[in-house]
């Protein structure tokens, strides 16, 4: 779920659907519409973010080969060229970068739309700055990682995964 202001996004197994915030009924499912404009509108969107904006979505493949990430700023959908990951598991608002959560890495993005920082792990899926910009990476394996101090290292619990 995102929202530019005026409408509160959600991404679903069914599209992506909006409502006005502004709706004293945006808790009935019939205040929402369907987004019928970018490719694949019925298909399964499993992530959203607006951010500098631009509305940022990632389509599933149901083959699970290759996600699609899209981005419109209110005139038309467009592929996000750098989005080179099979799988897209979170697109974020960290404020000043927009975070991409793909299944070899996290990516940052800045407000020329470019990728300006990346830590790679082995099953990423999820991603923070923290207060001093430092990148945190939440990995299905390894636990937390990080770039701070400059190089990547990791925080793994001594447990189960």
């Amino acid at each position: 779920v995102t929202s530019d202001g005026t409408y509160l996004y959600a991404a679903t197994d069914q599209g992506i659907r909006r409502g006005l915030l502004s709706d004293p009924f945006l808790v009935d499912y019939n205040a929402w519409e369907l987004i019928t404009d970018i490719p694949n509108y019925t298909g399964t969107f499993s992530s959203m973010a607006f951010y500098e904006n631009y509305l940022f979505a990632s389509l599933e493949d149901p083959a699970e080969e290759q996600d699609q990430v899209y981005y419109s700023n209110g005139s038309g959908w467009t592929a996000y060229p750098y989005f080179t990951g099979e799988s897209c598991y979170e697109l974020l608002n960290q404020g000043d970068y927009l975070s991409l959560v793909d299944d070899t890495a996290v990516h940052l993005i800045n407000d020329d739309l470019l990728v300006v920082q990346q830590l790679f792990s082995n099953r990423p899926r999820s991603a923070a700055l923290d207060m001093q910009g430092d990148l945190w990476l939440a990995d299905y394996g390894w636990g937390l990682m990080t770039n701070q101090g400059g190089g990547s290292w990791t925080i793994t619990p001594d447990g189960p995964y």
